[in-house]
């Protein structure tokens, strides 16, 4: 059973016991993240996220860090586009002594001056590497044409922003965005919710701020940009807008999506694009759902003189998907989908996860049970009557290699 409840200061706490599991998972989804961030500081949310870590409370850090070495607990998080994220995994006893440490990080993190320029320098060499990724780099710069809105941002931001962060600046930051109103905790595994409850509303219930603003996405399809660079392979990038998770009709596109690139080496791109006509070694397409819309992203990676071929095919691929899938490949998608899900049940720390990512996309939570029994009742004449009337259609395309390809 999933409990939840929203603490007068905005904060809200979820949990799914798992009485079998020695072990605690969370995770911590703070509404502080690229779509927010100043303009002028673009890359300040990545470099707080890591700052914050390095001391907090009265613990420089080393202190820190050796605090939750002792107590074993397993750390994650980052910065990224609506959120900023931290979670850990440890065992049941020591969930008290852990969150203690987690509140001191993320409501007073000590911030020193000494500890900025690492943080700066990491964030710089984050965006200088991007020449040595090209398929990621593609896809920086795709997202920045594809949005008119700021869900077009990078969360490693700019060279130019990070150059404006000042101490005084991100702190003053910090205390604007990194707030407890509309931040949610998701907490799954052995725990028990009254005592969850009453150690969460003791560490986190005094917390204060306003909430932070997130816009609204805008996107802007129908392009095609090239970037020049001398590579051995081409890559080709494509963004597709897509529904919102909340939306009637999101599993048939979910399954859809599946039928197109997720059944492995059976999914329509894999066998057209590579098995068939080799063009390539790998092609995927992949939904990325954010508050109130999402995309489709495809990519390819192929030498210069397949690239026209392999861009042609991938197009021919997503217009032919208005046609139908068969009743075959819809299964395919099916079991996959509840595989996913029935393995997601095992893991406390992905049903942490789940349960944050749908109160932050969905503003509730979803049992697996009554997810897996929608699932297996979508119909072939369901998603097909979907995709007849939403085509993949005005994508934004963008490719990178020694020259432009032809639409």
């Amino acid at each position: 059973m999933i409990h939840s409840t929203t603490l007068p200061n905005g904060f809200t706490v979820i949990s799914e016991p798992q009485p079998w599991q020695p072990s605690v998972s969370f995770d911590l989804l703070i509404p502080a993240g690229a779509v927010n961030e100043p303009e002028t500081m673009r890359g300040v949310t990545s470099v707080l996220e890591d700052w914050m870590d390095r001391g907090a409370g009265n613990r420089d850090s080393r202190a820190l860090s050796d605090a939750f070495d002792n107590l074993g607990v397993r750390r994650g998080g980052g910065a990224g586009l609506e959120g900023t994220s931290f979670s850990g995994a440890m065992l049941e006893t020591d969930l008290s002594a852990a969150f203690e440490l987690f509140a001191d990080v993320i409501q007073r993190p000590s911030l020193p001056d000494t500890e900025l320029e690492p943080c700066l320098e990491l964030a710089r060499q984050d965006i200088e590497s991007l020449d040595d990724s090209p398929a990621q780099k593609l896809f920086v710069k795709l997202r920045e044409r594809f949005f008119v809105s700021n869900h077009g941002r990078s969360g490693m931001g700019t060279l130019e922003g990070l150059a404006a962060i000042t101490g005084v600046a991100a702190r003053e930051d910090y205390q604007n965005r990194f707030t407890p109103n509309g931040a949610i905790l998701g907490v799954s595994g052995g725990v028990k919710w009254d005592e969850l409850l009453e150690l969460v509303t003791r560490l986190f219930g005094s917390w204060t701020g306003e909430v932070a603003n997130h816009p609204m996405p805008k996107m802007q399809g129908g392009f095609y940009d090239h970037i020049v660079q001398d590579t051995a392979q081409v890559q080709i990038g494509m963004l597709y807008p897509s529904l919102a998770p909340t939306d009637p009709h999101w599993l048939e596109s979910r399954l859809a999506l599946l039928v197109l690139s997720g059944a492995g080496f059976s999914s329509r791109l894999m066998q057209e694009v590579r098995e068939k006509r080799g063009l390539v070694y790998s092609v995927r397409a992949s939904g990325s759902p954010i508050k109130a819309a999402s995309t489709i992203s495809v990519y390819a990676g192929t030498s210069p003189d397949r690239a026209q071929e392999t861009l042609n095919v991938i197009q021919e691929e997503m217009q032919k998907m208005q046609l139908g899938v068969t009743l075959e490949e819809l299964e395919r998608a099916r079991i996959g989908l509840v595989t996913s899900l029935v393995m997601s049940e095992e893991s406390s720390g992905a049903r942490a996860g789940g349960l944050v990512r749908d109160w932050h996309l969905l503003g509730r939570t979803r049992e697996l049970e009554d997810l897996k029994a929608k699932v297996k009742s979508v119909t072939l004449e369901g998603v097909n009557a979907w995709l007849a009337a939403n085509p993949f259609e005005n994508p934004g395309v963008m490719t990178l290699g020694p020259k432009a390809l032809n639409l």
